[in-house]
């Protein structure tokens, strides 16, 4: 999953269909926001603009663990009816 999201290859260098499957990752959203932040930040901006900067980055990923940790607990209670 990482090497599909750009954690081992830059995006830039990847093929358009790997391009388009890199957004479908966990790392290729994670990676977004760090180079959000370290890269095409402003310094100058507020702790506000930064984060809403950030929203599509950080919304994906909350709704991701959100259905994840649903998942599991689902999961988890099947395990304890066994």
């Amino acid at each position: 999953m990482s090497a599909l999201g750009g954690s081992m290859v830059p995006r830039f260098v990847m093929t358009s269909f790997l391009d388009t499957t890199s957004k479908f990752t966990f790392n290729g959203w994670a990676l977004d926001g760090f180079l959000t932040v370290f890269w095409y930040d402003d310094p100058t901006h507020t702790v506000i603009q930064a984060a809403l900067r950030l929203w599509p980055e950080l919304s994906v990923l909350a709704a991701a663990t959100v259905v994840v940790l649903a998942i599991a607990r689902l999961l988890a209670r099947r395990g304890e009816a066994v």
